[in-house]
């Protein structure tokens, strides 16, 4: 059976990114569509024009993969370049947060290595830190606060048992893209709760053995519940019953 020239086989196509999907774009991707698509997308998803801050986070965040995407596809050597050095640093930093007694996640997604082929380490970013030696939290806070740039797609950070206090924890404010954060059994107190509202992506708090008080963690945890309902729909994983 014969095909016309033009068609498609759709089955033969690499499955749409997720930020794409966000963007609203079918392939080819082109960089004015990618930024027409943003710039549309944001009438709506914009907090001033009635959209939560988490929805426009996930739309900044889908424009500036989606940017990186086509740019790798049109000028490889130029996106190996700007992204070498940017990698290389990031190499340095997890190998001190390591030294210093820290457990490090990496992101790894299939359609990197699909896209960027040998080159998808280098699009690799931090999204967990757990710290594993206790006494060295304060060198291991510190570097999380030196290279915050560096470290802006951290979502999960583990500072369980850990001797910190109330202004440690308001440090953290830095990390804009925390989802997760793991309190329990720290001698922190209510007044650390406040670190919900400096972090707009924050959905999981993890409080038990704390010295925060029942009260105080049950408006934390109904306000974690209505972010995570204006967000739309709610991970299994990140679920406000979490917080404890």
């Amino acid at each position: 059976m014969l095909t016309k020239p033009d068609s498609v086989d759709r089955r033969a196509l690499p499955p749409r990114p997720d930020f794409m999907i966000v963007l609203g774009l079918m392939p080819p991707y082109m960089q004015d569509d990618v930024k027409q698509a943003f710039l549309e997308k944001v009438k709506t998803a914009h907090p001033d024009h009635g959209g939560s801050p988490e929805a426009f986070g996930k739309l900044e965040d889908a424009y500036q993969q989606a940017l990186q995407y086509v740019s790798f596809r049109s000028d490889r050597r130029s996106w190996i370049g700007a992204r070498m050095e940017e990698y290389l640093a990031q190499q340095s930093v997890i190998a001190e947060l390591e030294e210093k007694g820290a457990k490090v996640v990496i992101e790894s997604i299939d359609w990197l290595q699909r896209s960027f082929g040998e080159f998808a380490a280098l699009t690799e970013r931090v999204i967990a830190v757990h710290i594993i030696d206790k006494s060295q939290v304060t060198d291991v806070l510190n570097v999380i606060k030196q290279e915050h740039l560096l470290l802006d797609g951290v979502k999960q950070l583990d500072l369980s048992g850990c001797e910190i206090s109330d202004d440690v924890v308001f440090e953290l404010r830095v990390l804009r893209s925390l989802m997760s954060l793991d309190l329990r059994r720290t001698p922190i107190t209510n007044a650390a709760l406040g670190i919900v509202h400096w972090l707009p992506a924050l959905q999981v708090l993890r409080l038990d053995g704390t010295k925060t008080s029942w009260w105080q963690r049950r408006k934390t945890k109904r306000f974690l519940a209505r972010r995570i309902k204006r967000a739309g729909a709610i991970d299994s994983v990140v679920h406000p019953v979490n917080v404890r």
